[in-house]
């Protein structure tokens, strides 16, 4: 296998849950919801977030890249978040569908890239 996104749906959403909070027990509530378009839910009790430090957002948000599953946080209720998982299947098409690799969004945040990109607008502006 060369792509992780290739695993089954639900392996990749525990994983991308195992990763950022140590296992699926530490959530709450994990549930899914099967559909036209199946997803999975969760509730972390946290009171914080962190890229830094405590780095569960950090590590949400690279597991997430890595197994393309697109995350979305809700608050439910006092230290609570709500994860929604919608697991993706390819890494191109329709913005519905596909979910880029992590290199192909730090790409976009470059300083080279935003330098030139500036620069580019200085010479375009009247």
């Amino acid at each position: 296998m060369t792509d992780l996104i290739q695993l089954p749906a639900a392996e990749r959403v525990e994983a991308v849950i195992s990763h950022a909070f140590g296992g699926l027990h530490h959530v709450r509530k994990f549930t899914e919801h099967k559909s036209k378009f199946p997803h999975w839910t969760c509730n972390v009790y946290s009171d914080v977030l962190c890229t830094v430090d405590w780095d569960n957002l950090t590590r949400l948000v690279v597991a997430a890249a890595e197994y393309g599953v697109r995350v979305e946080m809700a608050c439910a209720g006092p230290h609570c978040i709500k994860l929604m998982m919608h697991p993706r299947y390819s890494r191109g098409g329709d913005v519905s569908e596909r979910y880029p690799r992590l290199s192909d969004w730090t790409s976009r945040f470059a300083y080279a890239d935003r330098l030139a990109r500036a620069n580019e607008r200085k010479e375009k502006a009247p």
